[in-house]
């Protein structure tokens, strides 16, 4: 499962349409199911360390990490 979403390339100096691989969250529910609640933990774990990573250009292919909305304006 791959995502995608689309933001400015620096590599390409322009908007472009990024990916990155997605979570397998079928896949987490049974694995949490079949362990009594335990991989809910490393689920939560993956699911967070997901958003650090970094974002891959279609075109030029390079990682690059998308402007945070959450970051504080001067």
């Amino acid at each position: 499962m791959t995502a995608t979403t689309k933001f400015f390339c620096p590599t390409c100096n322009t908007d472009r349409k990024f990916h990155r691989e997605g979570i397998n969250h079928r896949l987490h529910l049974i694995l949490t199911v079949l362990t009594g609640g335990l991989w809910l933990v490393s689920w939560i774990a993956i699911t967070i360390g997901r958003r650090y990573e970094p974002w891959n250009c279609n075109i030029c292919d390079m990682p690059h990490h998308p402007p945070s909305a959450n970051k504080k304006k001067k």
